[in-house]
C-alpha cells in the first residue's frame, strides 16, 4: 500500500503543480489570406524537472480526473500575464486564448478568478479568448450559459475548441 501512494498518479500531478512544472507553449495564431499575426493559443506542457516535456495527453486526464485541472489552468494564465503581459499590453488587438475544460464549468468560480488575474493586468479581457470543447455544452447548459454569458459582458471572446469531433 505504501509504493501504491507514492507512485499515485494524482500525487504526481499535484506534486508538479506545486514544483511549477507546467508550462505556457504559444502556438501562433495567423490569417492565413494575410499572414498577419492574430496571437496565440496557449498550450500547457509539462516540462519535468530534467528537462524533457511531457505532451497534454499524458497529463491532462489526471489533472482532470483529479480535480487539479481548474489549479493549473490558474497557474497557467498567471505564468501567461507574468511571461507576456507586457506584450500583448503595447499590442492590443493580439489576442490570447486558453482552453477550459468542463470542471471550469462546474460554478463560477472561473469568472472570479480570471477578473482576479486580468482586472489591472497589461492584458485586457477583450484580448482574452476561452476555448470551449463541445462536451462542455452537452449536459446542463444554465451554468454553462450563465458563466459564458458573465465572460462575454466583460468582453471575452469566445470559441468552440474541436468542434465536430464526436460531440455535435
Amino acid at each position: 500500500l505504501p509504493a501504491r501512494r507514492r507512485n499515485d498518479p494524482a500525487r504526481e500531478m499535484e506534486r508538479a503543480l506545486k514544483a511549477g512544472e507546467f508550462v505556457p507553449f504559444f502556438q501562433p495564431i495567423v490569417d492565413i489570406a494575410t499572414g498577419k499575426l492574430l496571437g496565440a493559443e496557449v498550450l500547457m506542457r509539462r516540462r519535468k524537472p530534467d528537462g524533457s516535456l511531457v505532451l497534454p495527453g499524458a497529463f491532462i486526464p489526471l489533472l482532470e480526473s483529479s480535480g487539479l485541472i481548474r489549479e493549473a489552468t490558474h497557474f497557467l494564465m498567471r505564468r501567461v500575464l507574468d511571461e507576456v503581459g507586457t506584450i500583448y499590453a503595447s499590442r492590443p488587438r493580439l489576442r490570447i486564448a486558453f482552453n477550459l475544460a468542463a470542471a471550469h464549468f462546474a460554478d463560477e468560480s472561473i469568472v472570479r478568478e480570471m477578473r482576479e488575474i486580468f482586472q489591472d493586468s497589461p492584458i485586457r479581457f477583450s484580448q482574452l479568448v476561452l476555448e470551449v470543447t463541445e462536451s462542455v455544452l452537452m449536459k446542463d447548459l444554465r451554468v454553462p450559459l450563465d458563466i459564458l454569458t458573465r465572460l462575454r459582458l466583460k468582453r471575452v471572446g469566445l470559441s468552440i475548441d474541436d468542434f465536430g469531433t464526436g460531440h455535435s
